[in-house]
């Protein structure tokens, strides 16, 4: 599930779908070494992810092409 934590990814997909990987929304990891608050959710996303035998990473960064939402 791509850029989990944002928009459309639910929790609740985590049951209805055959999903074997999350990645973190950029959103949440471009700050956590500044803002705890975004370190915590982060934590938190890793944790779930660890215990539902997911696997998980970060959202690279948008890329200098990708217009600004």
């Amino acid at each position: 599930m791509d850029d989990f934590g944002t928009g459309y990814s639910s929790l609740a997909y985590l049951k209805r779908f055959p999903i074997d990987a999350l990645k973190i929304d950029y959103s949440f990891v471009r700050d956590i070494t500044t803002d705890p608050e975004d370190a915590m959710i982060t934590l938190a996303i890793i944790g779930l992810a660890h215990n539902l035998k997911l696997k998980v990473w970060p959202r690279a960064s948008k890329r200098r092409s990708q217009p600004s939402c």
